[in-house]
């Protein structure tokens, strides 16, 4: 999930890119906001 936007999306590869509005960041450190 988005941290910025809250939308939901699959992962593909080591970073991660929301469709929605355009914030990128590694899927570790995504994994760790999310918590």
């Amino acid at each position: 999930m988005c941290p910025k936007c809250q939308m939901k999306q699959r992962m593909k590869g080591r970073n991660w890119l929301c469709k929605r509005c355009g914030f990128v960041v590694h899927r570790n450190l995504l994994r760790a906001m999310n918590m």
